[in-house]
């Protein structure tokens, strides 16, 4: 008998051969574009134009002319609706987290959309339907886009998704182009690019340091129901003239938490008599000081009367008492850098979450009317500001 030791190696059986180069062929399949996928680093160059859309308004009742963000034509042909921005003070539209794209609620009064709203706004792709909230009986209201001429809606996009799981990273940038651009609007353009720049580098900078170069390893051990991280930038015209334009760029960023940030800034050129003018707030008036009593007292009569936590006497007198902040004060030097847009009606002064008020009260926005300032502003600053015709407009609620 041969012993154990002496027998002949066995041989592997030919079906035994197959299954194990089909493994290692799946292997190969599977694991090579996966390490591809992993080892991949965050992009290091803003991307392209990636697509186009339509700038158009419509007239929502009680509310006045309101600026709607559509997509491109889908082949029905229909359009997909991706942002609303009313340019009345008083008056705030959101979009309804769980119909996103499709429904927006809006509020007359603040603070945010946790409160009750008086209509909503249902897109069906080619038209929005206005609908009271309170017990109304009526039909809705068909407001279908009107599309502003020359005017067109660019579209940016970087960022990565991995196959659904863990966190999705979108940096993405929205603003209008003129054809043909005038001088205003080339300035326009000159200052959303350099913020479209430094926004994305921010963004991914940001990113960098959660999570560090190549981050898809640490959002593979992420929760799948955190969702994403995004970061968008967007325009939103407050007045176009042949002599005046005045634009807000916000930018909504995200990385986890209990919240994100919104940081809003502006382009305000007046083609006034010494040619194509920049302009920040202290630029609006014909001294640098004297005004700046009046403006503030303005202001924090508005906040308040809105409802801004920050500013009412009671939590002032507690801030005080404690030696705690936040408060808005409102120093010189402030009202100096003050973020604002303009158009025909005065000057709205835009303060981010954070500045006025509590998180959940979200933004806020006062209206300066020109009347209001008359003492002080420059003549040709409302001369060019008042020059027709001009886009957006909003009713006249100057008190």
């Amino acid at each position: 008998m041969t012993p154990p030791d002496a027998r002949e190696p066995s041989t592997p059986s030919p079906a035994r051969k197959r299954y194990g180069l089909w493994i290692l062929w799946a292997a190969v399949v599977i694991v090579v574009p996966l390490a591809r996928v992993l080892l991949q680093p965050l992009p290091t160059a803003a991307p392209p134009t990636h697509s186009g859309g339509l700038l158009g308004l419509i007239h929502v009742p009680r509310v006045g002319r309101v600026w709607v963000e559509l997509g491109d034509h889908q082949p029905d042909p229909t359009r997909a609706a991706r942002a609303i921005h009313s340019m009345d003070p008083h008056v705030r539209i959101f979009s309804d987290s769980s119909r996103q794209g499709r429904v927006w609620r809006v509020h007359r009064v603040h603070p945010s959309p946790s409160n009750e709203h008086e209509a909503e706004l249902t897109w069906d792709g080619r038209a929005f339907r206005y609908n009271l909230t309170t017990n109304d009986s009526n039909p809705p209201t068909v407001l279908v886009p009107e599309p502003v001429t020359g005017l067109r809606s660019v579209e940016f996009q970087s960022g990565f998704r991995f196959f659904g799981r863990g966190i999705e990273l979108a940096w993405s940038a929205r603003r209008p182009e003129w054809i043909p651009a005038s001088p205003l609007d080339l300035k326009v353009r000159q200052d959303s690019e350099r913020l479209e720049t430094e926004s994305w580098a921010d963004y991914f900078d940001s990113v960098r340091e959660r999570v560090g170069n190549r981050p898809r390893l640490e959002l593979l051990k992420a929760d799948p129901t955190t969702g994403s991280w995004p970061c968008e930038l967007w325009t939103v015209v407050y007045h176009r003239s042949s002599k005046a334009i005045s634009v807000l760029h916000g930018n909504d960023q995200y990385l986890g938490g209990a919240h994100g940030r919104r940081h809003v800034s502006h382009s305000n050129y007046i083609d006034g008599p010494a040619g194509v003018e920049w302009l920040d707030f202290a630029a609006l008036f014909t001294r640098p000081r004297g005004w700046q009593d009046d403006v503030r007292r303005m202001i924090l009569e508005d906040l308040r009367r809105q409802g801004a936590l920050w500013v009412q006497p009671e939590f002032l007198e507690n801030a005080q008492a404690e030696k705690r902040t936040p408060m808005l004060e409102l120093t010189e030097s402030d009202l100096d850098e003050l973020k604002f847009t303009a158009s025909s009606e005065g000057v709205f002064v835009h303060f981010e979450e954070y500045e006025a008020g509590s998180y959940a009260e979200g933004d806020y926005v006062v209206l300066l009317p020109w009347n209001r300032l008359e003492t002080w502003v420059r003549p040709e600053v409302v001369e060019a500001f008042k020059a027709a015709p001009a886009l957006p407009g909003i009713p006249s609620r100057t008190p």
